[in-house]
């Protein structure tokens, strides 16, 4: 399955993050990940600007499961930082752990 994250950078970069990209049953746990730098590292997160839009095309391989509802969650993380400030607005709160929330699917 392939999964494309469109992001817009609200800053100029400063630092290297790792992208996390995982499909989550709630009741069996992880069906899918894919953890990377962003855009195959062609593209990375200290180079962005303002105002800049970045594709990201994932593919994930999902695990065969009895349950076919699935949670697709999304974060970026500084490689061996214990914490990082939420780098996501959702126009409220910060997620928890700061995973942002994509979307629900069903995988027929």
């Amino acid at each position: 399955m392939a999964v494309t994250l469109h992001l817009q950078a609200d800053r100029t970069g400063n630092a290297d993050y790792t992208r996390f990209l995982q499909l989550y049953d709630p009741v069996l746990g992880m069906a899918a990940q894919a953890d990377g730098v962003p855009v195959d590292g062609i593209n990375p997160t200290w180079s962005w600007v303002d105002g800049e839009e970045i594709v990201d095309t994932v593919t994930l391989t999902i695990a065969r499961r009895r349950s076919r509802r699935l949670h697709a969650l999304h974060r970026l993380l500084r490689p061996r930082r214990r914490r990082t400030r939420p780098l996501f607005s959702t126009g409220r709160r910060a997620p928890p752990d700061n995973w942002l929330p994509l979307t629900q699917l069903t995988v027929r």
